[in-house]
Parts: C-alpha cells; sequence; structure tokens
C-alpha cells in the first residue's frame, strides 16, 4: 500500500528580519514511538501543502529568512501534533565558531513526551526521521536546540507526515521565566567526560543546566538569551564584542538576525540574569562593571516593566562577587523588584567539574534546586 503523506512548507515571504516565536519549557505527556536519528537524502510523494505556521508552534526567540525558520538560541525549538505513523523534518544548520568538526547543530527530539534523544545535523539541508513505527493515532512532537546559537544556527524548512495534521499543542499558561547568560546558562561543556579538554558542542547540553532544572521544578515554561564569552562590560577576551547590553534586545544577534525582539511575544514573569563571570574572568574595571550592570538592569527594566528580575550568580566561581552583589542590592533601593541570588558554588572536589572548570550536570542540578526554591520565595512576594 502507497503511503500517503502530508508535507508542511513554509509559505511566508518575510526578510532576515522577519521573526516569530515564543518561549516554551514544558514538554508534551502521554507514552508513544521512538524518536530517531537517521537521515535520509530523498522524500515521499506530496499530497498536500500549507503554511507552517497553521500546525507547528515554535518556542524561543526565532526568526525567518527567505522560507526557513531558525531557531538559534538553546533552549529554543519547535513542537507539532499529527495523526499518523511517522514525522519527518528538513532542517538547515550553519556550524559557526568551533572548529567544523567540534561545532555540529545538536536537537531533543521528544515523543509524545517519553524519553527525549539526541539528534546530531549535518552541515547544510537534510532531512531527518524524527520519529518513525509509531502506532496509529495522535501523536505530539517536540523539537529543542540543545546546542548554543553562538557555535551553530539552525532552521526549520518542511516537515512531512505519514498521516494528517492536528491542531498544534497550545501555549503552556501559567509562570515564564527567561534567563540570561553566558556559558554557564548554555550547558558548555556539562557532559564532558574526564580529561576531555577540546571545546565541542558534543558534550555540551542547554536541557541539563540550573535554568532547566530550576523551570521543571517550578513548572514554569521558559526562554534563553545567552552565549559562551558574553559579558556585561568584558567579553571572555577581553574585548567589547560579545556583550548582554547589545544582544538582549535583538532577536538573535549574533550574526542571524538584526532586528529588534517584539517583547509581546514573550511576557516572563521574572528575568534571571547569570552574568559577571567572563568581565571577572579578565578582571575589567569595577566601576566599569558598577555602571554596565545598571546600564543592563536599565534595559532589562525597560523590556519587561512588570517583570522580577533575579540576578543569580556564583555557580562557577566567586569572581568580583562582593561587588556584583553590592551593586544589584543597590539598584534594587531604586527599584523593589530587583533582587540578588547567591548560586551554590560547585565543589569540583566532591563532585567534579565540565570543560575548563565549567560546572557539570551534578552542580548545574544542585544550583537549579537552589534557585527555584529562591524564586518561590521572590515569585510569591
Amino acid at each position: 500500500m502507497r503511503k500517503r503523506w502530508a508535507v508542511l512548507l513554509l509559505a511566508l515571504t518575510l526578510t532576515a528580519g522577519g521573526c516569530a516565536g515564543t518561549g516554551e519549557g514544558s514538554s508534551a505527556s502521554g507514552d508513544g514511538g521512538k524518536p530517531t536519528g537517521t537521515t535520509t537524502q530523498t522524500t515521499q510523494g506530496v499530497n498536500q501543502m500549507e503554511e507552517l505556521t497553521d500546525h507547528v508552534r515554535f518556542f524561543g526567540r526565532t526568526y525567518t529568512v527567505g522560507k526557513v525558520v531558525f531557531f538559534d538560541w538553546t533552549q529554543s525549538g519547535f513542537t507539532f501534533s499529527f495523526r499518523g505513523t511517522e514525522a519527518r523534518a528538513e532542517l538547515a544548520a550553519m556550524n559557526k565558531s568551533l572548529p567544523e568538526e567540534n561545532n555540529d547543530v545538536f536537537l531533543q527530539i521528544q515523543v509524545d513526551g517519553g524519553e527525549p534523544e539526541k539528534l546530531r545535523l549535518q552541515k547544510g539541508r537534510r532531512t531527518y526521521v524524527l520519529a518513525e513505527n509509531l502506532p496509529e493515532g495522535e501523536h505530539v512532537v517536540r523539537v529543542t536546540k540543545i546546542s548554543e546559537a553562538q557555535h551553530s544556527y539552525c532552521g526549520l524548512k518542511e516537515i512531512q507526515l505519514q498521516g494528517e495534521w492536528l491542531p498544534p499543542p497550545a501555549e503552556p499558561e501559567g509562570l515564564k521565566l527567561e534567563f540570561v547568560g553566558d556559558s554557564v546558562t548554555c550547558g558548555m561543556g556539562n557532559l564532558t567526560p574526564e580529561g576531555w579538554q577540546t571545546d565541542t558542542t558534543l558534550y555540551s547540553d542547554g536541557s541539563q543546566t540550573y535554568a532547566a532544572v530550576a523551570a521543571e521544578r517550578l513548572g514554569a515554561c521558559y526562554q534563553v538569551i545567552a552565549a559562551s564569552g558574553c559579558g556585561v562590560v568584558r567579553d571572555a577576551g577581553n574585548a567589547e564584542n560579545l556583550l548582554m547590553g547589545r544582544l538582549y534586545e535583538k532577536t538573535q544577534g549574533l550574526g542571524g538576525c538584526t532586528e529588534d525582539w517584539d517583547f509581546s511575544r514573550f511576557v516572563p514573569d521574572a528575568v534571571i540574569v547569570n552574568l559577571g563571570t567572563n568581565d571577572s574572568g579578565v578582571f575589567c574595571d569595577k566601576e566599569e562593571l558598577r555602571e554596565g550592570m545598571k546600564a543592563l538592569l536599565d534595559t532589562i527594566r525597560r523590556c519587561n516593566p512588570q517583570a522580577k528580575i533575579v540576578w543569580a550568580y556564583g555557580l562557577m566561581n566567586r569572581g568580583y562577587f562582593d561587588e556584583i552583589r553590592a551593586n544589584v542590592e543597590a539598584y534594587a533601593q531604586q527599584d523593589d523588584k530587583v533582587y540578588f541570588v547567591e548560586l551554590p558554588l560547585q565543589n569540583i572536589g566532591r563532585d567534579g567539574t565540565g570543560l575548563g572548570g565549567h560546572p557539570n550536570t551534578v552542580s548545574h542540578e544542585l544550583a537549579g534546586e537552589a534557585l527555584a526554591e529562591a524564586l518561590r520565595g521572590i515569585l510569591d512576594a
């Protein structure tokens, strides 16, 4: 019997500045078939074309180039529902900063809330099997980028089904969080085995960070704006090339999309900032850091008038810890919705560490639990 396929193409004609999407962190529930990471070079027969955005809900800060919707930030992606047995997607992957063999895009594929599996994308545009051999019936597929935007871009062009479309999963209601940070928030090197010295996206997982843990504990949906090396007034290279003040108001800001982000698309109840590690690592001027932190807090407040702002710091090391806490507490004198939270410092001797002294998943778990507890009190205040 010939397979019946429904194919979904993006029929938008936006320029590189076109932007769409919201943030979300919760997963669908239920049981289903096992997702796979098989690459296929051909497509089956097409008998239906519809607009991508009619059937797919994107989360995170996304943007459109031609007929591809890019979801570059850590923990951004898309989800859809269908009735059938198989789903494929045509995805575009572009590598960036690291040597090509070390900066592949990694996605997490989850079907019907089951155990997520990792999918490694090859450079260029290819078609991948997201799920196959599913039992006949209704299914929910969720695709999340777990590697960071600083190293690679990723976009969706087309979805193919053996089956028929159902309305996309509804955007979750309830608590919304936004996490702003650097490599720690991205999960850089949190899976790195002992003795490994090379920076690679293979051993970094944005779904196993303190941010992901805290959001899960609180039952919150969330989005992440973070890049390795990012700072407040100085980046990891002791320069001003990668500063959050220049990124925060942009949809992407790292080279993929220069348009301003529409903050009405995702309105967080709290914005959690974890920055200062790179500034302190290059011993930036402390007065400059104070002024830069104030400017960044001003920007976040202007973009999120009602949100509580939490500066959570101290997980990787304690560089400029007292100064950063004092700066936040001073700002809180004029804004009573601004807070400082001390994250537990990683215990390397007891728990080990990730790449280059970055916290591993054990330390992220402990920090996420502590942050969730602190946020409960702050959000209830």
